[in-house]
């Protein structure tokens, strides 16, 4: 069985607005717009630690259209988990092992 293709992404280009855009070579294969569109919106928020309007910032769109967007993709209560999982770990890891004997 063939192994799946995938996107290849290569250096970020400057677009003529100051953004930047990937750029993308599609597999023969194709793809799916709504996976990419979904997956950068996860990037974005990740990246912004949550915060919608700093993540909506980055994706060049307004704070309603992020909202639609992630009800779009059933994205909010999947990142709301991630983001407590994401900063748990970054805790977890400032804590040295046996700091916390009480």
């Amino acid at each position: 069985m063939p192994s799946p293709q995938t996107l290849t992404w290569k250096p970020w280009r400057p677009m003529s607005n100051g953004r930047y855009l990937p750029s993308l070579e599609i597999p023969e294969e194709g793809t799916s717009l709504e996976g990419i569109e979904r997956e950068l919106i996860e990037i974005a928020l990740r990246q912004a630690a949550g915060n919608q309007t700093q993540a909506a910032r980055l994706l060049g769109i307004s704070r309603d259209t992020l909202r639609y967007r992630i009800k779009k993709f059933d994205l909010a209560k999947e990142s709301r988990h991630k983001f407590r999982e994401d900063e748990n770990e970054a805790e977890e890891s400032l804590v040295e092992p046996g700091s916390l004997n009480a």
